[in-house]
């Protein structure tokens, strides 16, 4: 399709298949734009983030139905765990 890029990971049809919603990469917060498949226009359809969910770093969209109204994804995040440590460092025997 001549509309559509290289980079472009198509998730989805629009209405009467005259546009179709694709990401561009994996970064957080995932981008999705509208392609009308006639004139090749973009327009931003919408972002996505996982809610209540710290460092994502990937954001692979799967579908994206009704405009946005329902997506579907699959994330990945970087877990970190914070140690503390006290005391004097002396060694006791």
């Amino acid at each position: 399709m001549p509309a559509l890029d290289a980079d472009d990971r198509l998730i989805g049809c629009g209405r009467a298949s005259q546009s179709v919603f694709v990401q561009r990469g994996i970064g957080a917060p995932a981008s999705v734009e509208r392609v009308v498949l006639a004139t090749g226009q973009r327009t931003v359809a919408g972002q996505a983030t996982p809610d209540g969910v710290t460092a994502v770093t990937q954001i692979n969209m799967k579908a994206w139905v009704a405009d946005g109204r329902w997506y579907a994804d699959n994330y990945t995040t970087l877990p970190s765990t914070l140690f503390v440590a006290a005391g004097s460092g002396e060694r006791h025997r």
